[in-house]
């Protein structure tokens, strides 16, 4: 979960130009930001497959730059997540009014009223035994995307 706060904190415009965030939806997230500390913002993807959730990540290559996804890295962050499985989403996007107990953006969201996202994973490792899943939530604000 610090992985995805740290990253999504970063969010910047790319390094072509295009918005800071690419797409929003419920169990994806494609935003640009610097995550390997070199000189270009990087396409950096959170998704929800099956019950592993992956990031993906394309460096911008050629000239003039350009984001190729046929060469997206992949790594797995965490498996044994149930939030399909409940039909609960892994990401919730608030505008700039967002105050602490704000209702969620609705889908379709459009990506230039995104200022903060909230990642809440439902992990359960075997849900034939106890305990219920575990509940992982954290709420980032976009620093970049900051207006006051």
């Amino acid at each position: 979960m610090q992985e995805i706060v740290n990253h999504v904190r970063r969010a910047e415009e790319s390094s072509i130009g295009s918005y800071p965030i690419e797409l929003a939806a419920p169990y994806e997230l494609i935003f640009f930001a610097n995550v390997d500390n070199d000189s270009e913002r990087e396409r950096v993807r959170y998704f929800l497959a099956g019950t592993t959730i992956k990031k993906g990540v394309v460096n911008p290559t050629g000239n003039p730059l350009r984001y190729v996804t046929s060469t997206e890295t992949l790594v797995e962050i965490a498996h044994d997540v149930v939030n399909l499985e409940q039909e609960s989403p892994l990401f919730f996007y608030f505008n700039e009014s967002y105050a602490g107990t704000s209702t969620p953006l609705l889908q379709p969201v459009n990506v230039t009223a995104v200022r903060m996202v909230r990642a809440a994973l439902e992990l359960e490792k075997d849900p034939t035994e106890s305990p219920v899943p575990l509940h992982v939530e954290s709420t980032v604000q976009i620093r970049n995307l900051k207006v006051n």
